[in-house]
């Protein structure tokens, strides 16, 4: 179980991110649901891989985040990291 995760649909998929588990760890994971084959994936960036110019890296753990899509890419603003406000954007 987790509360404080962001979820989005985006075509056939759902996608999950981050939040606090319910030994109140924080969570930065992000998973996909397909609705047609009905299974969770969990997605990761590859280790050093380039997109638009910027290496992959997963972002710190954060929970009551906001989460859209927009041209082809999923950003991830604010939300708290313990019980610190963050501001970054994650794209």
């Amino acid at each position: 179980a987790r509360y404080g995760a962001s979820m989005i649909v985006v075509g056939n998929k759902f996608y999950l991110f981050g939040g606090v588990d319910g030994h109140r760890d924080m969570l930065n994971d992000l998973w996909s649901f397909d609705l047609k084959t009905l299974r969770w994936k969990e997605l990761r960036p590859a280790r050093g891989q380039a997109q638009h110019g910027r290496v992959a890296v997963k972002p710190i753990a954060r929970h009551m985040h906001g989460m859209w899509y927009h041209s082809g890419r999923i950003y991830v603003f604010g939300g708290a990291h313990f019980m610190d406000e963050t501001k970054d954007w994650i794209t």
